[in-house]
């Protein structure tokens, strides 16, 4: 995260330093914000987001159990009673506790 704003700020920094170009583009820029082209643009940008989130968790599934099993054994207690709160919120993550704090109690 560091490196990445550390980055940006250099990129910003070279872009203010920059002199503007003697001639203009050929093309015109896009009248404003809201035409086809960047509403096209910006839903196309969350459809490859999205899809690659749900590959990414797709993938991650099967190791998503052996990993808290081996990560919340240490810590059983605390990690498990806030699961448990956790669970309450979101019904889903009950589930994942409960198979968890049945594997570290066999």
């Amino acid at each position: 995260m560091i490196t990445s704003g550390l980055v940006s700020a250099v990129l910003f920094l070279i872009m203010s330093h920059s002199k503007p170009l003697n001639t203009l583009a050929p093309a015109r820029p896009p009248p404003s914000i809201c035409c086809v082209y960047m509403v096209v643009d910006v839903l196309g940008q969350f459809a490859v987001h999205m899809y690659v989130l749900a590959s990414a968790m797709h993938l991650a599934r099967p190791l998503v159990t052996q990993v808290l099993l081996y990560v919340c054994v240490p810590v059983c207690v605390p990690t498990c009673v806030a699961s448990q709160a956790l669970g309450t919120m979101f019904p889903g993550f009950g589930s994942v506790v409960r198979n968890i704090i049945m594997r570290i109690n066999k």
